[in-house]
């Protein structure tokens, strides 16, 4: 059986259970305390094949069967990419370290068995929804399903609120809400219900846009450290290539490259040399100041005209422009694919920059670049930061105390890693002192009950 099918099949047993519960007025936590193993194996027989031996699927005292697969599981039954000669059917979208890719003949698997993630029941109460498949549904990967729009407005969803139990805004009457979720973005504002609904009674209207605010807040914050980190990169970059060689070129040379490699198309946007208008600015860009003093053919006859280059755009006119220049200018996701690729006289670029940031091992480097490129893409395209799950980075000296109060894909492991990169983890002896860090700095208005709400969202699997 293929992976859709199974999840097609599984589905449609979860929603006979559930049926059934919702019919009898279990609630949330009641429902929750029912897919618990041992009352499962009694009281569902069919539900999982491991059920008619008393066996569970992984070894753990507590085992929760409300999610049975994970959401973070992606699959396509038809591969997902190819691996040299092997096909890749599914993966880890978080690269949990306790997840693996295994490889069975000519196919490669996610291997699940020793992660327990989905199967803790905090983690099934943070991802709880009725409807097993809306928990599922990112699951399959360019699987062809038909997307059914669904249209709502604004005081129909509010109204929709109120039912669930939240409590109406204590500063806001409707008309003023309407214009306050619109402003935000009716799908945006969606989003953050989902953190309340274990128990939407305790929360008001006025939570809702309290969380979205500290998240947006947040986010520029988080955008500022990763900018600063950003310059700290491109700076020991810099000063690497130059302490290596004397041709600002030399990015150009084939041989300088581990493997065959072309510039990232955005590396290059501003370095087209068009019709250029004078413009009356008080300071010139460097780029205007570069393309107007210096020309591409000239360099080459000074510094590469003797070499194999790298594959070029011939169908532009590109004036490359010296090393330090192009990294100036260069997005975050073009300086690391240069630190995975670049070598100058057999020297490992990305092993230089990451003893520079005291990570001896070059691919735990990569993943703490990869985490970095994950946080800033999300602050700048103005995606949810608090709630959210990242990637997995390994933890290294006073790290892995941390980590044994904090949970390695939340924000806050995040937050260590970028004062770590930074310089400045030692002001963390232990968990609480990064907890209070993290209070401290993000927030500003003061609200004991939201930061509480937060902080227990930060600390949970």
């Amino acid at each position: 059986m293929g992976y859709h099918k199974w999840f097609i099949k599984h589905a449609e047993k979860h929603k006979e259970i559930i049926d059934k519960l919702v019919q009898n007025n279990y609630t949330q936590e009641q429902i929750l305390d029912y897919f618990d193993f041992e009352n499962m194996v009694k009281n569902e027989p069919d539900f999982c094949p491991l059920y008619k031996d008393n066996k569970k699927c992984h070894d753990m005292e507590s085992l929760n069967c409300y999610l049975c697969a994970c959401p973070n599981f992606r699959f396509n039954d038809k591969g997902i990419t190819q691996v040299g000669a092997k096909t890749q059917y599914s993966i880890c979208n978080i690269d949990s370290k306790d997840g693996r890719q295994g490889v069975y003949g000519d196919k490669i698997h996610q291997d699940c068995s020793n992660c327990t993630l989905p199967h803790h029941k905090s983690y099934a109460r943070e991802k709880f929804d009725l409807d097993w498949k809306n928990i599922m549904s990112v699951c399959g990967v360019n699987e062809q399903t038909t997307y059914e729009h669904k249209h709502l407005d604004i005081q129909t969803y509010i109204d929709s609120l109120y039912l669930d139990g939240f409590k109406k805004s204590l500063s806001l009457d409707d008309a003023q809400l309407e214009k306050s979720i619109n402003d935000i973005g009716l799908f945006k504002f969606k989003g953050y219900i989902k953190a309340f609904r274990e128990n939407t009674s305790h929360y008001s209207i006025d939570d809702i846009l309290y969380l979205y605010h500290f998240d947006r807040d947040l986010s520029i914050n988080m955008f500022k450290m990763v900018s600063t980190l950003e310059i700290k990169i491109k700076t020991y970059l810099i000063e690497a290539f130059y302490e290596l060689t004397d041709n600002p070129f030399c990015y150009l040379i084939k041989d300088n490259y581990k493997k065959d490699f072309i510039l990232p198309s955005d590396s290059l946007v501003g370095w087209e040399v068009k019709e250029t208008k004078i413009r009356n600015e008080i300071s010139t860009d460097y780029r205007d100041y570069y393309l107007l003093k210096y020309d591409y053919e000239d360099n080459f006859s000074e510094y590469l005209n003797d070499k194999e280059l790298i594959k070029l755009d011939k169908s532009k006119n590109i004036d490359y422009p010296p090393f330090h220049y192009l990294i100036e200018n260069a997005t975050l996701g073009t300086v690391i694919e240069l630190l995975l690729n670049l070598k100058i006289k057999e020297n490992d670029i990305l092993k230089i920059i990451a003893r520079k940031f005291g990570i001896l091992k070059p691919d735990v480097f990569i993943s703490y670049l990869l985490r970095i490129k994950e946080i800033r893409n999300r602050a700048a395209h103005n995606g949810q930061i608090f709630n959210r799950n990242y990637r997995s980075v390994k933890a290294i000296g006073k790290f892995k105390e941390i980590r044994k109060d904090i949970y390695e894909h939340r924000l806050l492991d995040v937050y260590y890693t970028l004062y770590f990169l930074l310089g400045e983890a030692s002001v963390f002896k232990n968990s609480d002192d990064l907890e209070n860090r993290f209070i401290q700095d993000n927030f500003k208005k003061e609200n004991k009950k939201m930061e509480k709400f937060v902080m227990n969202c930060l600390r949970k699997r």
